[in-house]
C-alpha cells in the first residue's frame, strides 16, 4: 500500500464527506515539481541521505503562518493558524510547551519545520445545497511544509497536503453553516498525516506501519 495517500484512504471511507483533490502549486515550496505521493501525504520531496545516520532526534515546529489567503465567513486566518497548531499539539506524542512535534530514538540533530496554510475555504452553504454533487460550495485546505536542520539550515524535506469536503454534499449544513468546523476537522487530519510522514521520513524502515494511520475525521462537534 506504498505510494497511497492518508486522504485516499479516507476518500475510501468518507466519500460523501471528505474527497480527494491534488494540491495546487502556489510558489511556496520549491520541490513541488518533483515531489512524489508520500505514504501519509499527497506530496514529499526529502533529500536521500534523510534517514542515514546521525538521525534527527526532534522535530519542532518554528513557524505555523497563513500565505496569500484571506478571512472567510466564520473562518479567519488568525483562526486557521490556531486550530492547525491546535490540531499539531493534539495530535503530537509530546506534551511540553517547547513546540516539539516528534521526539525520536537517538541522541541526534533537531530539525526545524515550518508550516503554511495556502488555501482555506468553508465553501458555501447554498453552493454545497444545490450543487454540491458537482462540486460546488466545497470546503478546501492545503498545508505545505519545509523541514530543515535546525543548525545549518538545509532542506531536509518539503510536504504538502490539501483536503475538499463536501459536508456529506449540504446535509451537514442543515444544523447551521459547517464549513467552519469542516475547516478545523481538515486541519486535524492533515496535522495528523504530517507526523506520520515524518517519522516514517526520519525513521526509514522503523516508521509506523499503514494501521497506525486514523480512519475517520475528529469530532469538532458540529
Amino acid at each position: 500500500m506504498r505510494g497511497q495517500t492518508l486522504s485516499a484512504i479516507v476518500c475510501a471511507s468518507l466519500v460523501s464527506t471528505l474527497a480527494c483533490s491534488a494540491p495546487i502549486n502556489t510558489g511556496y515550496l520549491d520541490q513541488q515539481a518533483v515531489m512524489q505521493p508520500g505514504q501519509f501525504m499527497d506530496g514529499v520531496w526529502c533529500d536521500d541521505q534523510i534517514d542515514q545516520p546521525p538521525t534527527y532526534s526532534q522535530v519542532r515546529v518554528v513557524s505555523v503562518e497563513a500565505r496569500g489567503i484571506e478571512d472567510r465567513k466564520g473562518v479567519s486566518t488568525d483562526d486557521a493558524v490556531s486550530w492547525l497548531r491546535e490540531q499539531l499539539a493534539q495530535a503530537s506524542d509530546e506534551s511540553n510547551d517547547d513546540d516539539v512535534l516528534l521526539t525520536l530514538p537517538g541522541e541526534g540533530p533537531v530539525a526545524s519545520l515550518e508550516l503554511a496554510i495556502t488555501e482555506m475555504t468553508p465553501g458555501s452553504v447554498a453552493g454545497r445545497f444545490w450543487g454540491g454533487e458537482f462540486g460546488a460550495g466545497h470546503a478546501f485546505v492545503q498545508v505545505e511544509g519545509k523541514l530543515t536542520d535546525a543548525s545549518e539550515g538545509a532542506l531536509l524535506c518539503e510536504l504538502v497536503q490539501r483536503a475538499r469536503a463536501s459536508g456529506a454534499v449540504g446535509f451537514r449544513d442543515w444544523g447551521g453553516d459547517a464549513g467552519p468546523a469542516m475547516v478545523e476537522e481538515m486541519l486535524g487530519l492533515v496535522a495528523q498525516a504530517l507526523i506520520q510522514e515524518l517519522r516514517v521520513k526520519l525513521q526509514g524502515s522503523r516508521g509506523p506501519t499503514r494501521s497506525a494511520i486514523p480512519t475517520a475525521l475528529p469530532s469538532t462537534g458540529a
